[in-house]
């Protein structure tokens, strides 16, 4: 980031008399504090930044933004006393975006978002300079950190955008108001607060399209069934989906024996190929071309940089561990990113199978026991053996008991690992599936989960 004094900081505050030293670095996590960081002290369900003010004293921060409510006082630290210490963090994030000039385009959906986001930046970097929010920082943390510690200046920024609660799409968009607006999938994701269902989430979604500075929306073609999305904002919006015979596509991708070929309405491109194969994949890199294409890019500038194009960590991730396929797709889980997940695991070798590991999904609340039960009857048709992790799975492990079909559940992801690497063999494929809380990824961890 950009140094600027801590003076600077607390104008943006009406906060007088304060610090020149210079903050270099900007968190809400004291382990990652180093010399010359300013810390907000944010207050969450389980943790206090306040409690661990003298810590990030000892490590070097220049100051720390405050609520009012705190009374102590630290000697070695400069603190920003505000009314809300996230709204401060908003307020920062806002006024840089504010002093740069650089085109936004901001990723939303319920499936898919990071991968889209890396697509989109990878396909632009063959032509732009591009930045993009790290990682999975998309929440009204991680969102604002992201944006304060990158040099975005002169960017094409790639901005994903999460949320769990209605309205919080809203916060991240006065944030970073995009130039185009990109709308993934949509699924029963953090549904548990959504009582009218998709519905809900799509409303939620949509806010990405209210700003007057948004010009374009692309949006996927199962997102654009819903009226909420479709007439949200006045922006040009514009529809992507694997679909080859729907002519209200404006970007498709039509598969042949020799190739694949994008489509844009009756223009295509030549034959091509991807590094990968799985559908929702390929649905992924679709609405990133439909960026690039915005963006001025050929189709042959776009083939070159697809070939560019590789998995994302715990996103169905491939891992050969001693010949067994691993398929780690166990950032997070919700039923439509299930169902694509199982629906596109590699075939094993013959004489070997297939082994799913499902954590629970969670955060689904009344539609909980029918989800799992739509996934266990996936699972009966496409895998071999199942193992569950999480009390949420047991309408799974009836389906498979009553199929009388090979399936296990543990209460330690340390037994599900000893039991897993007992079954698997070269030549298997074995799918990590679950929920973030499950953790589902220290099963291949080479340490003892916990």
């Amino acid at each position: 980031m950009k140094k600027q004094s801590l003076a600077n900081w607390a104008k943006l505050l009406k906060i007088k008399e304060m610090s020149e030293s210079l903050v270099e670095a900007v968190e809400a996590d004291s382990r990652k504090v180093k010399k010359g960081t300013l810390f907000f002290a944010l207050k969450g369900e389980k943790v206090d930044g306040h409690n661990y003010l003298k810590e990030v004293a000892e490590k070097g921060a220049v100051g720390a933004v405050v609520s009012k409510d705190f009374q102590g006082t630290i000697p070695e630290l400069s603190l920003l006393r505000v009314d809300d210490v996230l709204a401060a963090l908003h307020l920062f994030a806002k006024e840089k975006m504010a002093q740069l000039r650089c085109k936004i385009v901001g990723v939303t959906g319920s499936v898919g978002k990071t991968t889209t986001k890396e697509y989109i930046a990878t396909l632009l970097e063959g032509k732009f300079r591009v930045a993009k929010t790290q990682g999975n920082a998309n929440s009204q943390v991680g969102f604002p950190l992201s944006l304060l510690n990158q040099d975005i200046e002169e960017a094409v920024l790639i901005a994903e955008m999460g949320m769990s609660l209605p309205g919080e799409i809203t916060k991240l968009v006065d944030i970073a108001p995009p130039d185009v607006a990109v709308i993934t999938g949509l699924a029963l994701a953090h549904v548990e607060f959504f009582p009218d269902g998709l519905d809900g989430i799509a409303a939620a979604k949509a806010e990405i399209l209210a700003h007057p500075k948004t010009g374009l929306a692309i949006i996927n073609s199962y997102a654009a069934q819903f009226d909420v999305i479709m007439n949200k904002g006045s922006c040009k919006k514009k529809v992507y989906g694997l679909g080859c015979e729907n002519r209200q596509m404006d970007w498709s991708l039509r598969i042949s024996p020799d190739g694949l070929r994008l489509a844009e309405g009756e223009n295509f491109s030549p034959l091509f190929s991807l590094p990968f194969k799985a559908s929702h994949l390929c649905e992924n890199f679709l609405a990133a071309v439909a960026v690039a294409r915005h963006f001025g890019l050929s189709w042959e500038e776009i083939i070159a940089q697809a070939q560019l194009l590789k998995g994302y960590k715990m996103r169905f991730e491939t891992i050969d561990r001693g010949g067994i396929v691993i398929i780690n797709d166990a950032y997070n889980a919700n039923p439509t990113s299930m169902r694509a997940a199982i629906s596109n695991l590699p075939k094993p070798k013959s004489g070997c199978q297939t082994i799913a590991v499902i954590g629970e999904m969670q955060w689904l609340g009344k539609f909980s026991d029918e989800s799992h039960r739509e996934i266990g009857q996936l699972a009966l048709e496409c895998v071999d053996q199942l193992m569950c992790y999480g009390k949420a799975c047991a309408p799974m492990m009836e389906i498979f008991s009553e199929a009388k079909r090979p399936a296990e559940f543990f209460h330690t992801l340390n037994d599900l690992k000893k039991r897993l690497f007992q079954i698997a063999k070269p030549g298997d494929v074995v799918l990590l599936k679950g929920s973030n809380g499950n953790k589902l990824w220290r099963v291949i961890d080479e340490e003892d989960p916990h």
